[in-house]
């Protein structure tokens, strides 16, 4: 949580020192309002795997996700776009205490955000996360551990979000 807190004071240290009325109010810092609302996310067979509650939070400058899952997941996110590196970043924590950092934009109309170097389920790869919002209202979200050549080594998540 100290880093989570340090992350968010960071950026709103630095916007109040530039003296902006509302900074994160338009162009790149709103590329992930697709993803706000409140959520039912579905498997591929339209199983329930849990709720999603995103929101806008921190003068409009931290996207922030709070997951409940169907077998007792729980955890969040802070999400927010950086513009020192013209990225967008994301700091995930469960309650199992598995933090896992991302950095990434937008590609070709999804949100595609990777990790560094890691090891999942005893494979070594890069987690790569993607929503992409559909015409219907929907967003699917897509968790894969890929191999240094993006190949996808396994399929982690995947879920179909519908607004409640």
């Amino acid at each position: 949580m100290k880093l989570l807190a340090s992350i968010i004071a960071g950026i709103l240290v630095s916007f109040a020192v530039s003296g902006q009325t509302c900074p994160c109010c338009e162009g790149d810092y709103r590329d992930f309002d697709f993803w706000v609302g409140s959520w039912k996310v579905l498997d591929s067979e339209g199983n329930v795997m849990g709720t999603n509650e995103i929101t806008i939070a921190d003068g409009k400058c931290v996207i922030q996700e709070n997951w409940i899952g169907a077998k007792g997941t729980m955890g969040l996110s802070v999400n927010y776009f950086n513009a020192a590196d013209t990225t967008w970043n994301q700091v995930w924590v469960d309650n199992a205490g598995k933090p896992l950092i991302l950095k990434g934009g937008m590609v070709n109309g999804s949100m595609v955000m990777k990790s560094l170097p890691a090891i999942v389920n005893g494979k070594k790869g890069v987690n790569q996360i993607s929503w992409t919002p559909n015409e219907d209202g929907t967003v699917l979200q897509e968790w894969v551990l890929i191999d240094e050549e993006t190949k996808i080594k396994s399929l982690l998540f995947q879920g179909w979000y519908h607004k409640l």
